[in-house]
C-alpha cells in the first residue's frame, strides 16, 4: 500500500530519494516505477539538486538508471534501424 502511495506521488524532485529508499529497503515495485520515471524524465531528473548529492552518494543506484536509459536508447536506435530498412526497401 505505501509503496503504490509514493509510486502515484513521485515528481521530478523526490524520485532520486525515493529511489534510494527503494533500494534500502528492498520495495523492488516502488525501485521500478522510480526508475521507469527516471527514464521518461533522464534530462530533468539529473539536473535537480537531490540528484547531484544523493545519487552521487549511492553508486549502485546510478549504474542501475543508467544501464536502464542505455538500453531503453538501444531499443529505440534498433526499431529506428529496422524502420529504415523497412522504409529503404519499400521505396525501391
Amino acid at each position: 500500500m505505501c509503496e503504490e502511495a509514493l509510486c502515484s506521488s513521485l515528481t521530478i524532485e523526490n524520485v532520486s530519494d525515493v529511489l534510494i529508499l527503494a533500494d534500502l529497503h528492498s520495495a523492488e515495485q516502488l525501485k521500478t516505477h522510480a526508475i521507469d520515471f527516471i527514464n521518461s524524465h533522464a534530462t530533468d531528473v539529473m539536473d535537480t539538486q537531490s540528484w547531484k548529492v544523493r545519487i552521487a552518494r549511492a553508486r549502485a543506484c546510478v549504474c542501475v538508471c543508467v544501464l536502464s536509459i542505455v538500453t531503453r536508447f538501444t531499443e529505440v536506435i534498433k526499431l529506428l534501424c529496422s524502420w529504415k530498412s523497412w522504409f529503404l526497401d519499400t521505396a525501391q
